[in-house]
């Protein structure tokens, strides 16, 4: 079994499900992405400790199995925590495809764990559109409605080959998204809504440390 551990920011009896929440999280994670998605193709092992801290949201890996997530928004921690528990299974991923199914994750989680989604829904719907000032939030909006749409012309099996395409690139990895859209059967109307949402991509991932990869095939069009 997973062992969690809490500091005192989460120790508030509102925050008692939140081991419970990690560890079926995870059960749920391996199954949506595949059950050898992580690039030593290996489950989490069952020795592996996850540390719960307040800060700056982001998941981290350390030795021997160890890895901290931190977050920051107490009124809505199980969004934040939704989307934070499938980076265990790739740390070195700073991929903007990865974000927007992360956060489809989180709410596909919430809903199964009776955890509310919907402000979070409500905030993303807000910054769908770019205002100049919201880089960040616009950042997390689009990319998420991006592969919620996408993640509804997939199948499983094709989902289950998406951490498999991660390369290394210049500071972390990132998803080969060429690879893995080779192996869809929808891959034309993949195509069309990654392009529906790259367009002015310049300005949508400005002072953003993602990665975001056109792929080829919209490049030549």
């Amino acid at each position: 079994m997973v062992n969690v551990v809490l500091d005192s920011t989460f120790q508030d009896s509102k925050f008692k499900d939140i081991i419970e929440f990690i560890t079926k999280g995870l059960d749920l994670a391996i199954d949506f992405f595949g059950n050898d998605s992580s690039p030593e193709n290996t489950v989490i092992p069952s020795q592996t400790t996850i540390y719960i801290k307040y800060g700056s949201p982001m998941c981290t890996k350390q030795d021997n199995n160890q890895y901290t997530i931190h977050l920051n928004n107490l009124y809505s921690v199980w969004a934040q925590l939704g989307h934070e528990i499938p980076h265990i299974l790739n740390t070195e991923l700073f991929d903007t495809y990865v974000e927007g199914f992360n956060t489809l994750f989180s709410e596909i989680l919430c809903k199964t764990l009776n955890k509310s989604f919907n402000e979070w829904e409500q905030y993303y719907k807000d910054n769908l559109v770019y205002k100049g000032n919201n880089v960040v939030d616009h950042f997390y909006a689009w990319t998420f409605f991006m592969m919620r749409e996408i993640n509804g012309l997939i199948t499983k099996e094709e989902r289950h080959l998406f951490l498999k395409c991660a390369v290394e690139s210049w500071y972390s990895q990132v998803i080969d998204i060429d690879k893995w859209i080779l192996n869809l059967e929808n891959r034309e109307k993949v195509l069309l809504i990654i392009k529906k949402y790259s367009d002015g991509s310049t300005y949508k991932m400005r002072d953003s440390n993602y990665q975001f990869i056109v792929p080829k095939e919209l490049k030549t069009q």
